[in-house]
C-alpha cells in the first residue's frame, strides 16, 4: 500500500503530501484507506490533477481536531486507485503546519513526506 501512496503523493508532489493513518503507522489492512494530507488554498488545482488523468472522484469532508478543543472540517476528495481506495484532505497552507490530533491517542497524526516515504521503500524498489 505505502507503494500505491508513494504514486500518488508523487503526482501531488507540489501540494506537500503527507502519508497519514494506517498505511503511515504500518496498522494498515487490505481494505485499508490510503490517507494523504494536501496542501493547497485553492482546491480547485487537485481537482484540475485529478481530471487531468482522468481519475474519477467525489468530495466530501473530512472532521479532524486541530486541537484538544477543536474540531474543524475539512474538504476531501475519493477515489479509487488500483483497485486501493485513496482518501485526498485539503489543508490550507496555514492549517498544514501542525498535525492534526490522533483520535486514537490525543498525540498528533503520524505524517511521512514523500522524500521520507521514498527513503522507506527504496530499499524495495528495483534498481534500473
Amino acid at each position: 500500500m505505502r507503494s500505491t501512496a508513494l504514486i500518488i503523493m508523487q503526482l501531488f508532489n507540489n501540494y506537500r503530501p503527507f502519508l497519514v493513518g494506517s498505511v503511515a503507522n504500518e496498522t494498515a489492512s487490505k481494505s485499508s484507506i490510503i490517507n494523504i494530507h494536501l496542501t493547497s488554498d485553492n482546491s480547485e488545482e487537485i481537482i484540475h490533477v485529478l481530471e487531468k488523468y482522468k481519475i474519477f472522484y467525489r468530495s466530501h469532508e473530512r472532521q479532524l481536531k486541530i486541537n484538544q478543543k477543536i474540531n474543524k472540517k475539512f474538504m476531501g476528495l475519493k477515489f479509487n486507485y488500483q483497485d486501493t481506495n485513496i482518501e485526498l484532505t485539503i489543508f490550507s497552507y496555514k492549517e498544514s503546519k501542525h498535525a492534526p490530533i490522533s483520535r486514537i491517542d490525543n498525540k498528533p497524526m503520524k505524517r511521512i513526506k514523500l522524500k521520507k516515504l521514498e527513503k522507506l521503500l527504496a530499499p524495495s524498489l528495483p534498481v534500473i
